[in-house]
Protein backbone atom coordinates (compact mmCIF):
# COMPACT_ATOMS: atom_id res chain seq x y z
CA UNK A 1 0.00 0.00 0.00
CA UNK A 2 1.49 3.44 -1.56
CA UNK A 3 1.72 5.93 1.68
CA UNK A 4 0.16 8.99 1.78
CA UNK A 5 3.11 11.22 0.57
CA UNK A 6 3.59 8.75 -2.71
CA UNK A 7 -0.21 9.58 -3.06
CA UNK A 8 0.41 13.11 -2.74
CA UNK A 9 3.97 13.13 -5.24
CA UNK A 10 1.78 11.60 -7.61
CA UNK A 11 -0.68 13.95 -7.46
CA UNK A 12 0.86 17.40 -7.38
CA UNK A 13 2.47 15.97 -10.42
CA UNK A 14 0.31 15.13 -12.48
CA UNK A 15 -1.55 18.18 -11.89
CA UNK A 16 1.38 19.97 -12.66
CA UNK A 17 1.55 18.27 -16.32
CA UNK A 18 -1.85 19.38 -17.05
CA UNK A 19 -0.58 22.66 -15.70
CA UNK A 20 1.68 23.34 -18.22
CA UNK A 21 0.35 21.69 -20.90
CA UNK A 22 -2.83 24.14 -20.80
CA UNK A 23 -0.62 26.92 -20.43
CA UNK A 24 -1.65 27.72 -16.77
CA UNK A 25 1.31 29.54 -15.31
CA UNK A 26 -0.44 31.16 -11.79
CA UNK A 27 -1.35 27.14 -11.24
CA UNK A 28 2.21 26.13 -11.87
CA UNK A 29 3.05 28.73 -9.52
CA UNK A 30 0.18 27.37 -7.44
CA UNK A 31 1.59 24.35 -7.36
CA UNK A 32 5.53 25.05 -7.38
CA UNK A 33 4.27 25.99 -3.23
CA UNK A 34 2.70 23.10 -2.63
CA UNK A 35 5.53 20.93 -4.02
CA UNK A 36 7.98 22.99 -1.51
CA UNK A 37 5.65 21.86 1.19
CA UNK A 38 5.96 18.78 -0.08
CA UNK A 39 9.53 18.72 -0.42
CA UNK A 40 10.20 19.53 3.03
CA UNK A 41 8.00 17.20 4.37
CA UNK A 42 9.50 14.75 2.41
CA UNK A 43 13.02 15.83 3.55
CA UNK A 44 12.29 16.01 7.26
CA UNK A 45 10.60 12.25 7.25
CA UNK A 46 14.08 10.75 6.16
CA UNK A 47 13.33 8.62 3.40
CA UNK A 48 15.10 6.26 1.60
CA UNK A 49 16.37 7.60 -1.79
CA UNK A 50 14.77 4.90 -3.71
CA UNK A 51 11.65 5.27 -2.59
CA UNK A 52 11.75 9.08 -4.32
CA UNK A 53 13.29 7.56 -7.35
CA UNK A 54 10.18 6.18 -8.80
CA UNK A 55 8.86 9.50 -9.07
CA UNK A 56 11.99 11.06 -10.47
CA UNK A 57 11.24 10.27 -14.16
CA UNK A 58 7.43 12.23 -14.12
CA UNK A 59 9.33 15.09 -12.16
CA UNK A 60 11.97 15.48 -14.77
CA UNK A 61 9.14 14.93 -17.86
CA UNK A 62 7.47 18.40 -16.15
CA UNK A 63 10.96 20.05 -15.92
CA UNK A 64 11.30 19.51 -19.42
CA UNK A 65 7.79 20.35 -20.48
CA UNK A 66 8.09 23.13 -18.40
CA UNK A 67 11.58 24.10 -20.24
CA UNK A 68 10.11 23.84 -23.69
CA UNK A 69 6.93 26.18 -22.73
CA UNK A 70 9.34 28.97 -21.99
CA UNK A 71 11.55 28.37 -24.65
CA UNK A 72 8.00 28.62 -26.86
CA UNK A 73 7.14 31.93 -24.67
CA UNK A 74 10.86 33.56 -25.38
CA UNK A 75 10.30 32.55 -29.24
CA UNK A 76 6.83 33.98 -29.02
CA UNK A 77 8.31 37.52 -27.96
CA UNK A 78 11.21 37.49 -30.34
CA UNK A 79 8.58 37.04 -33.01
CA UNK A 80 6.32 39.70 -31.67
CA UNK A 81 9.05 42.26 -31.32
CA UNK A 82 10.43 41.73 -34.83
CA UNK A 83 6.98 42.02 -36.21
CA UNK A 84 6.80 45.52 -34.21
CA UNK A 85 9.84 46.50 -35.98
CA UNK A 86 8.72 46.07 -39.45
CA UNK A 87 5.89 47.51 -38.44
CA UNK A 88 7.19 50.71 -37.89
CA UNK A 89 9.56 50.83 -40.20
CA UNK A 90 12.45 49.21 -42.64
CA UNK A 91 16.25 48.95 -41.16
CA UNK A 92 18.35 48.74 -44.90
CA UNK A 93 22.43 48.99 -45.06
CA UNK A 94 24.17 51.73 -47.62
CA UNK A 95 26.25 50.81 -50.17
CA UNK A 96 29.17 51.89 -47.31
CA UNK A 97 27.80 49.55 -44.61
CA UNK A 98 26.17 51.78 -42.85
CA UNK A 99 22.71 51.31 -41.10
CA UNK A 100 19.29 53.62 -41.64
CA UNK A 101 15.56 53.44 -40.44
CA UNK A 102 13.23 54.24 -43.23
CA UNK A 103 10.14 55.02 -41.47
CA UNK A 104 6.85 53.57 -42.99
CA UNK A 105 4.39 55.85 -44.54
CA UNK A 106 0.83 55.63 -42.70
CA UNK A 107 -2.17 57.35 -44.25
CA UNK A 108 -3.83 59.94 -42.42
CA UNK A 109 -7.06 57.44 -42.62
CA UNK A 110 -7.74 54.12 -43.43
CA UNK A 111 -9.99 52.90 -46.19
CA UNK A 112 -11.86 49.63 -45.03
CA UNK A 113 -14.18 48.16 -47.69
Amino acid sequence: MPEVWEEDVTTLLTAERQAILLGDFEAVLALSVAKENLISQIETSKLPANDLARHLGRLQDNQTLLAAAMKGIASAQTRLKELTNVRDGLTVYHHNGRTDRIANCRPAFERKA
